[in-house]
């Protein structure tokens, strides 16, 4: 993966001592997760960001990243230590200013504790503001009175909408 900016170079610095000296992966990263899945950050409040969530079992110096489908890094979202325990860092979809393009992105959390070797986890997750395409929408039964008598009370609301992103059709 292409790094880039301070924070991320200097614990790469750090990373590569340990690699060269030959110390195994530490293991300290674990239950490793992105939601929402896909996210859309259009700006129209529901899903416009999403966060990298992950467990730690020991201190450690952390960079949590995204990159592109390529890995090509696009963010650096948190370099820095943490402790033990849960973590979460949000990503609002920008970069350099601008929402990313729609498409498969990957979050990536590399961890070096004070004692043991580098530790790296992923997630895949989407980024997409288009909004679907409704196929089909159908109310039944047609007249409904919701007034608690027994009779026709509820409404079923059924329908169809395409994704036009890869092709799957979506039944709502």
């Amino acid at each position: 993966m292409r790094q880039g900016g301070r924070a991320a170079f200097a614990l790469w610095v750090v990373v590569g001592t340990a690699v060269l000296c030959g110390r195994a992966a530490a293991g300290v990263i674990s239950t490793v997760g992105v939601i929402p899945d896909p996210f859309s950050p259009n700006g129209d409040a529901l899903y416009d960001s999403t966060a990298i969530h992950y467990t730690l079992s020991d201190t450690a110096a952390v960079i949590v990243s995204v990159a592109d489908s390529a890995l090509v890094e696009l963010a650096t979202l948190w370099a820095g230590w943490e402790g033990p325990g849960t973590h979460r860092h949000w990503w609002n979809g920008r970069t350099g200013g601008a929402v990313a393009p729609d498409g498969a992105y990957v979050m990536i959390v590399q961890a070096l504790p004070e004692q043991g070797g580098l530790d790296e986890a992923s997630a895949g997750f989407r980024l997409d503001t288009e909004a679907p395409e409704v196929l089909s929408l159908d109310a039944s039964p047609a007249r409904f009175s919701p007034d608690a008598d027994g009779v026709a009370d509820t409404l079923a609301v059924t329908g169809a909408a395409y994704f036009g992103h890869e092709g799957d059709r979506i039944r709502v």
